[in-house]
């Protein structure tokens, strides 16, 4: 009787004991449904960082021109397999003008041109021929999508629509016209394919740090192109004496005088001291001589167009 009891006892307690080990059952948690603001995609942002190490397309070397109202002027040049240094010069009108100086680092996986830090400077051309200059800003964020023969420029500061900017052969297609132009740096080819002889400014009468880039040509007209780290230099001979104009810029200029050199008179416009554009003829040929067109206050000197008319063997 006393193992029964004992027995009794103790599968009592064993049960005791059982039921106060259990676990708690855990209380089910339901949750929330996401709001649609919660879920909305961000926008997207430009991203920065050392991309891949992949090369950028071949041809994105140039100049571009904004699609719209053509105020604006972009040259891309390359400085190695995924970098490029761009300036862009925006005249928003006579009087007043922007310039971008952009280092951009290739993103092949999004196939963008990527940049920060960068800085906008303003050019404004008062009535007494005096210039201001200000920085508008220096930390300028965006990026480039690269189409054929196509940017696509999306920048942080700017609210709006991207701008796009077509090269000069994007342009004639878009219109259906075919590119006229070809470029080499054979002097003989560019001559004998525009058919104009042309003598181009010794290197002495160059402003200095200008150094050759290329020759451009089409039935009828030559150019060669300088540049430097920021300057761009055009000067053109044409034998078309029907327009009086050949020089391709069509950006508005606060003022636009007169200079005689030495039996040639030459219309200028610029700033009404530095001079962008020169425009002049001689015997049966127009000629023209640019210095980073649209960009008022950073154009030559009278002298030193009087050097390249000089030059010009």
């Amino acid at each position: 009787m006393k193992l029964l009891k004992y027995g009794i006892v103790l599968s009592v307690v064993s049960s005791c004991l059982l039921v106060g080990c259990a676990k708690p059952q855990e209380t089910a948690t339901t949750t929330p449904t996401p709001t649609p603001e919660a879920t909305k995609a961000p926008t997207p942002t430009p991203t920065f960082g050392e991309p891949e190490v992949v090369e950028m397309p071949e041809g994105i070397e140039g100049t571009y021109y904004e699609k719209i109202a053509g105020r604006g002027v972009m040259e891309v040049k390359k400085v190695n397999a995924q970098e490029v240094d761009i300036t862009v010069d925006w005249s928003s009108s006579a009087f007043e003008s922007s310039h971008w100086d952009i280092h951009a680092i290739y993103d092949p996986k999004n196939n963008r041109l990527v940049y920060e830090d960068v800085v906008k400077t303003d050019f404004v051309s008062k009535e007494d021929n005096t210039n201001e200059t200000h920085e508008d800003y220096n930390d300028g964020k965006g990026y480039f999508e690269v189409g054929k023969g196509q940017l696509t420029w999306y920048d942080e500061k700017v609210e709006g629509e991207p701008s796009v900017f077509l090269t000069e052969e994007a342009r004639a297609t878009e219109m259906g016209l075919a590119n006229p132009w070809i470029e080499t740096e054979d002097l003989q080819e560019a001559i004998q394919f525009s058919g104009v002889k042309l003598d181009p400014p010794v290197d002495a009468a160059l402003p200095e740090q200008m150094n050759f880039w290329k020759y451009r040509a089409m039935e009828g007209t030559i150019e060669v192109l300088y540049e430097s780290v920021n300057d761009e230099l055009i000067v053109r001979k044409s034998n078309n004496t029907q327009e009086e104009d050949i020089s391709g810029d069509y950006n508005n200029y606060s003022k636009t005088w007169d200079l005689t050199l030495k039996g040639l008179t030459l219309q200028c416009s610029g700033d009404g001291e530095s001079i962008n554009k020169a425009l002049f003829s001689a015997g049966d040929y127009r000629y023209s001589i640019n210095m980073n067109p649209g960009a008022e206050g950073r154009g030559l000197t009278a002298d030193q167009v009087n050097s390249l008319v000089n030059g010009m063997q």
